[in-house]
């Protein structure tokens, strides 16, 4: 799995490529989502056009990640979700926990709202 980041004035943007199993690319990556979380980041989309599939131990982190910002009232949104990747979502039930938009501008809209 591979990342890269966008930072802007009230989100940031990962986007992610390959299998998002877990690992040490993916404790990197938790690492500087909490590195970000500490220095105020609030609200977080992954985009995962380039992804897949996704490992149980990534869902744990998500999950971890979420309720870190919904603490400091931010939130945690998932975009341009592959349909392998959603069933995945949808059986393991975090597409009832984690909101899911189709592209990155409806993503961003849903901090607007």
């Amino acid at each position: 799995m591979e990342y890269k980041h966008e930072s802007f004035s009230d989100y940031i943007i990962f986007t992610l490529e390959g299998l998002f199993i877990g690992g040490e690319e993916a404790d990197k990556m938790c690492a500087f989502l909490q590195e970000q979380i500490k220095k105020d980041a609030k609200n977080i989309i992954l985009d995962l056009k380039d992804v897949n599939y996704i490992g149980s131990m990534v869902i744990g982190m998500l999950i971890k990640t979420n309720d870190e910002l919904v603490n400091v009232s931010g939130k945690l949104v998932l975009c341009n979700v592959q349909k392998s990747v959603l069933e995945i979502l949808k059986i393991t039930k975090v597409d009832l926990i984690l909101s899911v938009f189709d592209s990155r501008e409806e993503a961003v809209q849903s901090f607007k709202n």
